[in-house]
């Protein structure tokens, strides 16, 4: 049995998008919280936070950006990874992600290695931070 190393919350709208994160972050010990849309995700965050979010940005309902900054409010202390693989014209919607509070950013689409190195060094980060204090 492998130990749970944290919790990450996926938010994202594609019900296989979502699978497939889960089934890599559960492979590499990590529990995982699910949301099909950012007012879902918020409401979790809110009820039980988690170590990692990791939201989608262009999703119904709330988009990734609104959600980012709802998250940011309630915790400023969040951990977020933005992923999108749209950009339009001159917008990166990941920069802007991060300037709304994202630690990181994934273009769709990326590879299972790709996600672990950059949820590592995500919770790394949150880690580093957390001592600092």
């Amino acid at each position: 049995m492998k130990t749970v190393t944290a919790t990450v919350l996926i938010i994202e709208d594609e019900p296989h998008i979502r699978q497939s994160l889960r089934q890599t972050l559960e492979t590499a010990g990590y529990a995982v919280l699910e949301a099909e849309n950012g007012i879902r995700g918020v409401s979790l965050y809110k009820s039980a936070p988690p170590d990692l979010v990791l939201t989608d940005i262009v999703m119904p309902d709330k988009d990734g950006l609104e959600t980012i900054r709802e998250i940011c409010r309630v915790d400023p202390r969040a951990t977020i990874i933005a992923m999108s693989a749209i950009e339009y014209g001159q917008m990166d919607f990941l920069e802007v992600a991060k300037r709304f509070g994202a630690a990181a950013s994934l273009r769709k689409p990326f590879d299972p290695h790709e996600l672990l190195a950059c949820v590592g060094w995500a919770l790394r980060t949150r880690q580093a931070r957390s001592i600092r204090r």
